[in-house]
């Protein structure tokens, strides 16, 4: 899995992660 990968990065995945789907929920608001 690429969690495993992202063990050390943990924090900035799930930023990348969020703000990959920030943008598509933005602009449903």
């Amino acid at each position: 899995m690429i969690t495993k990968r992202l063990g050390k990065n943990g924090p900035l995945v799930s930023a990348l992660g969020m703000g990959c789907m920030t943008p598509q929920k933005s602009g449903s608001d």
